[in-house]
């Protein structure tokens, strides 16, 4: 176990958590290289000959994005953003796929320029547009169709993707009406989806994959040459208070058992379920007050720094840096600085006594973590490091005012 307590002080592999606070300054990301490759491991060794593609949208810092590389892995992408950062960590674009209901014109084309393994398209329009630029610059994509498979994810509705009332894919019965003799320059390699995020049901899983090799025949039976499938990502973690989520080994002997035999290239696009639990949020206690109603512990990181809280209502569970087996346990509210009421990280929640100065860690924050974090209030962003061992690294620098200031500008022609 990379985080651990010894004789009651929080460990991070071999660094004690109160000698980043001294050295970095909280709030701080700090991430365990240990579980990132033990997890990423997880998925490419239980899934031999599967692209291992990571969702860089759940955790887009370059150290992440290097050491998902070397250690064989790809990238799903959901704009020229993310294809960039993919590139500059080192993955190369034939490890590449890239989806988004809302591609640019720019994006498409720069797409094809660096050839991405996989364009996904999502809509008629979409696939039009794809055509014409493939046109435009004297080639043929090989694209692949998100499909929309009316499956419930049974997961928070705001991360639901693969019903007919979500914004993404395309339903079968209008991609097998689409005449792709009259788009020459586009030719459907495969069939994809990513049905939701957060999923902690195999059986859920095990509809997709039933659906998928339907649409395969399907597809094929009209005329087309199916021979990839990408079955996105989605697996669940366990966070606090939360149901169980299948282990990886699990969720990948469900794809072998049920993928064997197929004559296809297999991609799996994992984010949440290789990053969440490689990375704590620490932060130190600013102030206490209480009332006749509530106690609060007021924390230094706010929704800014990790909004998962306030966007989805997420529980994590937050401990102490150091343990005190004397101290009274209470039940308070923990919140952040932010002007506003939804900068709360937990509600009614039991842990030791806290007093100003303290450190805690809220945990589990590897995805949708910094990758989400922004600067409202005027606040900076949080600092990010990477422990190996007994070594701290930064891999994402403090913000500061200097920077701050220089994202907007006082324009010409305001003054009275």
């Amino acid at each position: 176990m990379a985080f651990t307590y010894r004789d009651n002080e929080l460990y991070i592999e071999d660094v004690k958590v109160d000698e980043i606070a001294k050295k970095i300054n909280t709030p701080t990301y700090c991430y365990s290289l240990k579980t990132i490759r033990d997890n990423f491991n997880s998925f490419y060794q239980s899934l031999p000959g599967f692209l291992i593609c990571f969702a860089v949208k759940s955790n887009s810092n370059l150290s992440i994005l290097k050491i998902i590389g070397q250690l064989g892995g790809g990238a799903d992408v959901v704009s020229e953003g993310e294809i960039r950062l993919a590139l500059a960590a080192g993955i190369p674009p034939e490890k590449i796929v890239f989806s988004g209901v809302g591609k640019t014109a720019s994006e498409i084309r720069y797409a094809l320029t660096v050839k991405v393994h996989q364009l996904n398209f999502e809509s008629i329009e979409e696939l039009k547009q794809i055509n014409t630029i493939a046109s435009d610059m004297g080639t043929c994509a090989m694209v692949v169709a998100r499909l929309s498979p009316d499956i419930d994810a049974k997961t928070n509705y705001k991360i639901s993707t693969g019903l007919y009332k979500n914004k993404f894919g395309i339903p079968m019965e209008i991609l097998e009406k689409i005449d792709f003799k009259t788009l020459p320059n586009v030719k459907l390699c495969g069939v994809s989806a990513h049905i939701g995020s957060q999923i902690c049901s195999l059986e859920i899983f095990l509809k997709l994959v039933n659906y998928m090799k339907d649409a395969r025949v399907k597809l094929n039976s009209l005329g087309h040459n199916i021979r990839r499938i990408d079955l996105g990502g989605g697996l669940g973690v366990s966070y606090a208070h939360n149901k169980e989520a299948p282990p990886i080994a699990e969720y990948a002997k469900l794809l072998r058992d049920n993928l064997s035999g197929l004559d296809c290239e297999f991609i799996c696009e994992p984010g949440r379920s290789i990053i969440a639990n490689t990375a704590v949020l620490l932060s130190q206690v600013l102030y206490r007050k209480s009332n006749d109603f509530v106690s609060h512990v007021i924390i230094d990181a706010g929704m800014n720094d990790f909004v998962r809280p306030a966007v989805y209502g997420s529980l994590h569970q937050i401990i102490p840096a150091k343990k005190d087996p004397s101290l009274p346990i209470e039940t308070v509210d923990i919140v952040g600085p932010v002007c506003e009421t939804s900068d709360t990280f937990a509600k009614d929640y039991s842990i030791q006594r806290l007093k100003n100065g303290d450190l805690v860690c809220v945990c589990d924050v590897g995805a949708y973590g910094g990758s989400m974090c922004n600067t409202y209030n005027s606040r900076l962003l949080p600092a990010e490091v990477l422990i190996n061992g007994n070594r701290i690294s930064v891999i994402r620098n403090r913000g500061n005012y200097e920077d701050l200031l220089k994202q907007t500008i006082i324009c010409d022609g305001i003054d009275q």
